[in-house]
């Protein structure tokens, strides 16, 4: 259930479910399920929020197969591996969507999503589906999405409006990388681009832009290269940005993009907690043997 947050300009409180104002307090990197001392290069990313303070995310190094954990106290001791995701074959997981309903589009029993890749570090990836709980034994036989979501060339990072069972996934295919959506039963062929212009002017830039969603649909989170028209809408640097974008019921942007995390670093893989109160990313930081990883912060909202 949605909670409740207090302005730090005005003292005035207000209910988190109302998300017409989006604003955070400083981000603080959640260290249990971050980058451990010593592991060079760690690249804990998108860390997607549970009932009960609990977080999915992906795991694993820059140039190493990455597989998916669970923590059920982020703060207080690192995830577990969810077992049964990253096979001998050295395939590669990432984009973790646990759902909290079932949606009958997805799959009856259906309970955990991700990408894959179809073969080793840098090949295409396509969307899957799992049945997993927290606390049971690995996962079994995760099997591919079929239909439109895995048509042709690479698809991933997938989100989902549970209450209407609508998805949007990355999709590399006919030459373009492009943000889609598309509001399954699975015999549907409908699947339209979504394109987001940037408080800029510009439009999104990037080859992901790891969306999340609200349940009903009516709000993505998303990141972008940063691009001005003083640019030519051209990347200036190769940093990403966060931002908030409403959604009509066929999700397509329904009002202005709001900027709500920037900083220096490349912040990516924005997600709200269940009572969305909380924002949780991850953001790249420089580690002392002069590196990059990636850790899990978090920031409330104010």
């Amino acid at each position: 259930m949605p909670g409740s947050y207090c302005r730090a300009d005005t003292g005035t409180c207000a209910t988190c479910s109302d998300l017409g104002r989006l604003e955070f307090g400083d981000p603080v990197r959640i260290g249990a399920v971050s980058a451990p001392g010593g592991d060079l290069e760690g690249h804990q990313r998108f860390p997607r929020p549970m009932p009960a303070g609990a977080l999915v995310y992906r795991t694993g190094k820059w140039d190493k197969e990455k597989g998916l954990s669970y923590a059920v106290a982020p703060d207080a001791s690192p995830g577990l591996p969810i077992g049964g995701t990253v096979d001998a074959s050295g395939k590669s997981e990432s984009g973790p969507w646990f759902l909290t309903k079932k949606v009958a589009a997805l799959g009856d029993t259906t309970t955990l999503l991700f990408d894959r890749t179809v073969g080793g570090i840098g090949t295409d990836r396509q969307l899957m589906a799992a049945v997993w709980a927290p606390g049971t034994p690995p996962i079994m036989t995760p099997v591919k999405l079929p239909g439109e979501p895995n048509a042709s060339g690479s698809n991933y990072s997938l989100a989902v409006a549970e209450d209407s069972g609508r998805i949007f996934w990355m999709s590399t295919r006919n030459n373009a990388t492009r943000l889609l959506t598309m509001l399954p039963p699975k015999s549907s062929t409908q699947v339209d681009a979504v394109e987001i212009v940037l408080p800029s002017g510009c439009h999104r830039a990037g080859n992901d832009a790891t969306p999340w969603v609200t349940p009903d649909g009516l709000l993505m989170l998303f990141r972008s290269l940063d691009v001005t028209p003083s640019s030519s809408c051209s990347p200036s640097v190769d940093s990403n940005d966060l931002f908030a974008v409403p959604l009509d019921v066929d999700g397509q942007p329904a009002g202005a993009s709001l900027r709500i995390v920037t900083s220096p670093a490349d912040e990516t893989d924005p997600a709200l907690s269940a009572d969305l109160c909380t924002l949780y990313f991850a953001r790249e930081d420089g580690d002392p043997a002069g590196g990059v990883e990636f850790n899990v912060y978090r920031a409330p909202r104010q």
